[in-house]
């Protein structure tokens, strides 16, 4: 039973889909080392030996520096303690508590990191209508459709998804009746999975409410609810908690239980055969899985298509080695809106030419826009906007360089020293300054050199490159 939720788990469409998305893929890695810090903190709570409560703390901080939900292990730890594990083994209330503290650490030490950094983002405060909103669609688009294979994800449900995420239900129920009959079901369990999807739930709330609902049903974000769900279920099947005995405790007949003669008689699948059964049905629903995620990733596909158009546009208009390029910003789908200069034309310019120097110099600076395409630039000075920039003129008596430093209030992108070589003549670059309004200019040259000019203004993206 255990292995075939196992590889439920293991085929389950939000790994799939997930594993499909640069930006998700360390969850799933992540996901795995949760399991695996579970496994070796249950190993250690019944045998003991110190060497496998180190090894789980060990995967928690692999876990939590590959994915950032992974904070949320310490409490996944305690919860597995209260539902679980103290029905079997007595240990005192202070060891445990004192095991788990190195996880607490873990978690702690990494959001302390995070709030020290530049880029750090306060976290969001959903109201209760939107925390319920991202519980339903975890619910229905994320927990129930894998079940059967199906996958919605971050899309509105469909006719063809109801009949799924009702046929889900329904499997689920009678399995939950099937247990009740037998009187093999642990309650316990499904107080575990309640509280850990609600950890999971307040995770994705205070980093992604503000992008909707819908964020919840994104696969990276979700991927440990298949482990989560596959341990409440293998709980629940493991039928009822034992009572603490004392080791010398005589063993009694349970009379709760059929006499062996009696389980014998009834009629039961030989190994081969349930082997053969449990094959062909995993391997059917991996199938299954595979099929509908690949075919149905429609917000993936539409946006991938977007991203080809608008790229194609990009690489029709740089060209190797050129400096009037202005730096600019490029959104979604071609990148996220970032604070740490990964989102920069001058950044991802090298995916489409090698060697560009976004330093808009010249007298036909050129820009990238939204859509992709290179359009030409029009500085105007003393203008305020969103970003502005620096325009600057020099005269240089023969080759030379420079640096500037630009420093702002309020900074929406790390600036960086730009060392421009300069030729002779008479040039203009224009430079931008990543905030909301210029705080400092520095500029370092030799003798050789003579600022003419330095303005401070906007740019307008005018005609297209032809």
């Amino acid at each position: 039973m255990h292995l075939v939720i196992a590889a439920l788990i293991g085929t389950s469409s939000i790994l799939l889909e997930a594993s499909t998305w640069i930006a998700g893929s360390d969850a799933i890695p992540s996901t795995a080392l949760m399991a695996g810090s579970s496994l070796l903190y249950c190993r250690w709570y019944f045998y003991g030996k110190p060497f496998r409560l180190v090894a789980a703390v060990a995967c928690t901080a692999a876990a939590v520096l590959c994915w950032e939900q992974a904070i949320i292990q310490p409490f996944l730890l305690a919860l597995i303690w209260l539902c679980f594990l103290r029905t079997h083994t007595a240990r005192p209330w202070q060891q445990v508590a004192l095991s788990l503290a190195p996880f607490v650490v873990v978690s702690a030490a990494f959001d302390l990191y995070v709030q020290s950094r530049s880029w750090y983002r306060p976290l969001e405060r959903p109201s209760s209508d939107q925390f319920l909103q991202i519980l339903r669609v975890m619910l229905v688009h994320d927990l129930l459709p894998p079940v059967i294979g199906w996958r919605i994800g971050a899309s509105p449900v469909r006719p063809t998804d109801r009949v799924a995420i009702l046929l889900s239900a329904t499997i689920l129920l009678i399995g939950i009746l099937v247990l009740i009959a037998r009187r093999r079901m642990r309650w316990s369990s499904l107080v575990f999975f309640g509280f850990s999807f609600l950890a999971l739930a307040a995770t994705i709330a205070a980093t992604r409410v503000s992008i909707g609902p819908l964020a919840a049903g994104t696969p990276r974000y979700v991927c440990p609810l298949p482990m989560l769900a596959g341990l409440s279920a293998a709980a629940a099947a493991s039928g009822r908690a034992r009572q603490r005995e004392p080791q010398n405790a005589a063993a009694e007949p349970n009379p709760a239980r059929p006499a062996r003669s009696e389980e014998s008689a009834r009629p039961q699948l030989t190994a081969p055969a349930r082997l053969l059964a449990a094959t062909v049905s995993l391997g059917l629903l991996y199938l299954i899985t595979l099929t509908h995620s690949t075919n149905t990733d429609r917000f993936g596909r539409t946006n991938g298509q977007h991203a080809h158009e608008i790229s194609d546009r990009i690489s029709h208009g740089l060209r190797p080695g050129m400096t009037n390029l202005v730096d600019t910003t490029l959104g979604w789908p071609i990148f996220y809106r970032s604070k740490d200069g990964s989102d920069q034309v001058s950044t991802l310019s090298p995916f489409w030419a090698p060697d560009i120097k976004a330093i808009g110099q010249g007298d036909d600076p050129l820009a990238v826009a939204p859509d992709g395409t290179v359009r030409h630039v029009s500085f105007t000075a003393g203008k305020s906007g969103p970003v502005e920039y620096v325009r600057l003129v020099v005269d240089a008596k023969q080759p030379t360089t420079m640096t500037v430093n630009i420093h702002g209030h309020q900074s929406l992108e790390p600036n960086h020293p730009y060392a421009i070589a300069v030729p002779t003549g008479t040039t203009s670059f224009i430079l931008p300054v990543w905030a909301t309004h210029l705080a400092s200019l520095n500029i370092q040259h030799d003798s050789t050199l003579a600022i003419i000019s330095n303005d401070i203004g906007t740019i307008t993206l005018t005609s297209p490159l032809a």
